[in-house]
């Protein structure tokens, strides 16, 4: 789902509607937000977003590899993010597996 279907789908939204909110608005809001948790994550290296998930950067260190032509290489160490669900999510991520088992 890109940003512009986000701001859409929550500009449809009943709650927004009652409370007269525009679509610039939304764009803002959420760009705001999503603003805060670069910030957050930058300044902490870690951000909470409370019944969704945790997103924490990681120190991964370089791997052994080998090339096409067998040689072996090393790769430098980088930094990921890693993602914890909430534990809302993992229902959500249960029901929805269960749905495509069915």
């Amino acid at each position: 789902m890109k940003l512009t279907d986000i701001v859409r789908e929550v500009r449809k939204d009943e709650r927004t509607k009652e409370v007269f909110i525009t679509k610039r608005q939304v764009d803002v809001i959420i760009n705001v937000f999503i603003e805060k948790v670069k910030d957050a994550l930058y300044l902490e290296g870690e951000a909470k977003i409370h019944n969704l998930f945790t997103l924490q950067f990681k120190q991964s260190k370089g791997k052994r590899i080998r090339t096409i032509q067998n040689e072996e290489m090393i790769t430098s160490d980088y930094t990921r993010i890693k993602v914890k669900p909430s534990i809302d999510l993992k229902e959500t991520m249960k029901k929805y597996t269960h749905k495509l088992d069915n």
